[in-house]
């Protein structure tokens, strides 16, 4: 029988298929579980240091910020481009939902 020649087989426990009572064995009390996934929910709280610095909320809740290209270079710039540049911009809906994110 094939049984007997397992039996002398030196991998036999390995060959052989699970018993019932091993199938149904519980992991050890004392047995580390794996640590939890990192991302959102292991959030340190801590708020992002650059979006602190260029972005300012308004009492309505949009993110204003300082509009780009006004430190230097002037002379080729037209006037009209440059007063354009000095008003502050307001961020759209869906990029101000993330910086947001960011800020809290």
């Amino acid at each position: 029988p094939f049984s007997a020649l397992l039996s002398l087989h030196p991998f036999s426990a390995l060959l052989s298929p699970p018993s019932a009572s091993t199938l149904n064995k519980s992991p050890a009390p004392n047995a580390s579980t794996p640590a939890p996934a990192r991302g959102l929910a292991t959030r340190t709280g801590k708020s992002h240091s650059g979006a602190k610095k260029r972005f300012t909320l308004t009492a309505s809740g949009r993110l204003r910020y300082k509009k780009s290209n006004r430190a230097h270079l002037m002379a080729k710039k037209s006037s009209r481009r440059v007063i354009r540049m000095g008003r502050e911009g307001i961020l759209n809906t869906v990029d101000g939902a993330r910086v947001k994110r960011l800020m809290k």
